[in-house]
């Protein structure tokens, strides 16, 4: 088990012996793993097993020891190689040569800021992820006559039965595709029971899309805050509510153009209790790209989403949604796009197994959410 830990950022490479840390440790939250990652170890208490590391030959080095340590990071490491962190801020590697898809679409990106593969028990707690130091979003590049060329991937994908994993009072921001979880058909085998992932008081803020996307596996979201700008008109409308209403001006021209939030895909299992959503832009109060669902094409295998109430009721811009009724239209919607069937994905709660272990916090109104996740997502300010 490795702990990857600092209060700087992460990720140019110089060759120098490593020798254990005995300096003071960077202060962090006294938080505890919880979720379905609740047995990551955090690293190691022997004082023999802590190191500093300043460029990527020292984390590598670090990294391949054959036991547990904990691994503190001091500056701006450029690589390739990274496990479970704490209190980072993950930047996504350039692809300077992506790979073209179907036309017309995009040319996909190869690297990932931080990728799980056939990983378990992970903790990823207190980091930052985007596509540059800045923080700005990098708009992908066009080629004629039609061709999107993306040169950043994923900011944090699970993949290849991948299992146990909290991923808590993180910022995801400005990033076109930012959470994948569960990699595709190809992966089905491995990742069905296992992909347990609890999502845990992040701010998504301005990430156009995968907040997360989900496949195959059992997913726990608990008061996550989502801040997204839309200028896109309403996919479906929804009765009682002003989505459909055009307020200002819309801009095709504005970085991290909303998609959607969560990405409910083959068999996932869904619970949704707490969560919180605002929204900007001249369809500000759309919902229509909450969701999407699609590869839900077997009713005999259908994704569940458990949508929790019992505390209070999500809302979007301060307005109580119907979350069940969001996504009963969002299905009909994706059936109608040939992108799911009948009875493809169900709003039921048995079948949806949560982690069992006690949240950080529990959680009375919607505002309570936002305080906290504005005061406790991200690196420590302490």
């Amino acid at each position: 088990m490795v702990l990857v830990t600092s209060l700087l950022l992460v990720f140019s490479g110089c060759a120098s012996a490593l020798t254990p840390y005995t300096g003071t440790p960077p202060k962090l939250p006294s938080r505890q793993p919880f979720g379905f990652g609740s047995a990551a170890t955090g690293g190691s208490t022997n004082t023999s097993a802590v190191y500093l590391v300043k460029n990527a030959n020292e984390l590598r080095e670090a990294i391949a020891l054959p036991y547990t340590k904990t691994i503190y990071v001091d500056g701006t490491i450029h690589g390739n190689q990274l496990s479970d962190v704490r209190n980072l801020k993950l930047v996504s590697p350039k692809d300077c040569f992506p790979a073209p898809e179907t036309y017309p679409s995009s040319w996909n990106a190869k690297y990932d800021a931080m990728a799980l593969v056939t990983a378990t028990n992970v903790w990823v707690d207190g980091c930052e992820l985007q596509d540059q130091l800045s923080g700005e979003y990098v708009t992908p590049d066009y080629m004629w006559p039609g061709w999107q060329v993306d040169r950043f991937d994923g900011l944090f994908d699970v993949e290849d039965g991948s299992d146990k994993v909290t991923f808590s009072h993180n910022i995801v921001r400005n990033h076109h595709k930012s959470l994948l979880f569960g990699g595709g058909e190809k992966e089905a085998e491995r990742d069905l029971g296992k992909m347990r992932i609890t999502l845990f008081a992040n701010h998504f803020n301005q990430s156009a899309s995968r907040n997360p996307l989900m496949r195959f596996g059992t997913f726990e979201l608990v008061a996550n805050l989502f801040t997204s700008q839309n200028h896109k008109s309403p996919l479906f409308n929804i009765e009682n509510s002003s989505g459909s209403t055009q307020t200002g001006t819309c801009s095709t021209n504005i970085p991290a153009a909303h998609q959607y939030h969560l990405g409910v895909y083959n068999q996932s299992k869904v619970y949704l209790s707490s969560n919180t959503f605002k929204q900007t832009g001249c369809y500000a109060n759309d919902q229509s790209r909450i969701f999407t669902i699609t590869e839900s094409t077997n009713s005999a295998l259908p994704a569940l989403v458990c949508v929790d109430e019992s505390s209070f009721k999500s809302t979007l811009n301060q307005v109580v949604l119907d979350l069940k009724n969001v996504v009963t239209k969002t299905l009909t919607y994706a059936i109608s796009a040939g992108k799911a069937v009948q009875n493809g994905v169900l709003l039921k709660c048995d079948g949806v197994v949560r982690s069992g272990t006690t949240l950080p916090k529990t959680f009375k109104t919607n505002d309570e959410v936002v305080t906290y996740v504005q005061q406790n997502a991200g690196q420590s300010k302490v």
